[in-house]
C-alpha cells in the first residue's frame, strides 16, 4: 500500500496495480501473484489497511465506517464500494459524495450565508463537479456532473507520450519495467511543474540517457483535450443546475491534482473568476466525511447540519419501440439530479391482449435507447454467485 506500493510500480509492474478505483462495480479482473481480484477486493484491501492503521493510532477497535465516493459513480459501483468496506470488516453506515464531503466541511469551516458553490473534484483517477447551494444549516446538492475516467493519472501519461515521441522513440520497443520508470519520472516531471514554470525530465533506458524539457506553456497546448473532457462536466452542472458562471459565489478546488497550476489556470479562463478557493485539497474529502460522523453521532462540537444528495444518473425502465422493433427505449422515470429520498410513480400498459407477465428492468443512463444505458444487474449477480452459479 502507498509509497512502497508505488516503488512497486517501477520494480514489479506485473504485479502491482494502481487507479484501480475507475474499475469498481465492472467485471474487471486483476491478477496479481499468481491470484485474481476483482476492483472491490483490491478497495478492500485497502481499507482494512486503513483500518488497521486507525485503530492502532486510536487504541480502540473501528467497526463502522463512512465512505466517499466519487459523485458519479453509479449503482454498480456503489455497491461494489459498500461490499468494499464490508469485506474489510467494517459495517457501512453511509457513502457519501466526494464533492458532498467537501462542501460539508468547506461550508463548516466558512460559515458561509445563502450562497452557491462549484466544487471542482479532481483526483488521481476520476473527475466530479458539483453545484451546491448553502443556506442556513442546510447545504443542498443541485446537480452532479463528472467523468470517471479522467484524473491526475491522465497528465502523467500524456507527459509520457511526449517523452517518447521528443526522444523518437517507441514504448513498445522497451520493457514493463523501462515503461514503467518513463510513466513515474512523467509523475516527477508533473510534481515539478507545481512549483515551477519549467521541469526536465531525464531517464535511462538500455544504458542510453534520454533527456526532455517541458514548460507549463508546452503542457496546456498538449493537454487540450484533457481541458475538453473537464470543460463538458462543468457546463453540464451549471445548465442542469440553471445557474451561470456569475451565480456562483465560489469555486472550490478538491484533489491533488488541482494543486496543478495549469489546471488552475485553464478554470480561470473557463470561468473567467480568480477568486478560486483551494483549502486542503487532498485532506478536504476526508475532513468532510469526519464532519458527517461527527453530525451522526450527535457531536456537540460540531452543528447539526443537513446535506441533501442527488440522483446522478437518471433511472427508467424499457418500453416497446414501435420505430425501431428490438431496441427499447428508455422511459425516464426519476431524472438525474432528482434530489433524494425521492418516489415517483408512473403507469404502464401491457403490450399484447391477454399478456398475463411483465418484466421490468431498470435502466440508469441518458440515452435514448436501453441497450446504450447500464442495466442493474449488480442483486441479480450477488444472488447467482452466492448460490454458486454464474449469471
Amino acid at each position: 500500500m502507498g509509497k512502497i506500493a508505488k516503488e512497486r510500480l517501477v520494480t514489479h509492474p506485473e504485479d502491482t496495480v494502481s487507479v484501480f478505483k475507475r474499475f469498481m462495480g465492472t467485471e474487471k479482473i486483476y491478477s496479481l501473484a499468481g491470484k485474481k481480484y476483482r476492483p472491490e477486493e483490491l478497495s478492500a484491501l485497502v481499507l482494512k489497511r486503513l483500518k488497521e492503521d486507525a485503530e492502532h493510532y486510536l487504541g480502540e477497535e473501528i467497526t463502522e465506517a463512512v465512505i466517499s465516493v466519487p459523485a458519479y459513480f453509479n449503482d454498480l459501483a456503489r455497491n461494489a464500494t459498500k461490499n468494499a468496506g464490508e469485506l474489510a470488516g467494517f459495517h457501512v453506515e453511509r457513502i457519501i459524495n466526494e464533492p458532498s464531503a467537501a462542501s460539508l466541511y468547506y461550508q463548516c469551516r466558512s460559515q458561509m450565508e445563502d450562497a452557491v458553490m462549484l466544487v471542482f473534484d479532481f483526483g488521481g483517477g476520476t473527475l466530479d463537479v458539483s453545484l451546491v447551494e448553502c443556506f442556513d444549516n442546510i447545504v443542498e446538492i443541485l446537480a452532479v456532473s463528472g467523468d470517471n475516467h479522467l484524473g491526475g493519472s491522465d497528465f502523467d501519461r500524456l507527459i509520457a507520450d511526449m517523452f517518447w515521441k521528443s526522444c523518437g522513440l517507441s514504448e513498445n520497443r522497451f520493457s514493463a519495467e523501462d515503461a514503467a520508470i518513463v510513466l513515474e519520472r512523467a509523475e516527477n516531471c508533473k510534481f515539478e511543474l507545481t512549483g515551477q514554470e519549467t521541469a526536465q525530465m531525464c531517464v535511462t533506458l538500455a544504458g542510453r540517457e534520454y533527456r526532455m524539457e517541458v514548460s507549463r506553456k508546452e503542457l496546456i497546448l498538449q493537454a487540450e483535450p484533457l481541458f475538453e473532457r473537464m470543460a463538458q462536466p462543468i457546463r453540464r452542472v451549471l445548465s442542469d443546475g440553471q445557474k451561470s458562471a456569475r451565480e456562483v459565489d465560489a469555486v472550490v478546488l478538491v484533489g491533488g491534482s488541482c494543486k496543478m497550476p495549469v489546471v488552475q489556470k485553464y478554470l480561470n479562463y473557463l470561468l473567467q473568476r480568480t477568486d478560486i478557493a483551494v483549502v486542503s485539497p487532498d485532506y478536504m474529502i476526508a475532513l468532510g466525511a469526519g464532519v458527517y460522523a461527527g453530525i451522526k453521532e450527535r457531536n456537540a462540537d460540531i452543528r447539526d447540519m443537513l446535506l441533501t444528495d442527488i440522483c446522478p444518473f437518471s433511472l427508467g425502465t424499457g418500453i416497446v419501440n414501435y420505430n425501431e422493433p428490438g431496441r427499447d427505449r428508455m422511459s425516464v422515470i426519476i431524472p438525474r439530479n432528482s434530489a433524494l429520498p425521492c418516489s415517483r410513480t408512473h403507469i404502464y400498459c401491457t403490450v399484447c391482449d391477454n399478456q398475463s407477465e411483465i418484466c421490468f428492468e431498470v435502466y440508469q443512463g441518458e440515452a435514448m435507447h436501453v441497450e446504450d444505458n447500464m442495466a442493474d444487474n449488480y442483486h441479480k449477480r450477488e444472488f447467482y454467485r452466492n448460490l454458486g452459479t454464474s449469471y
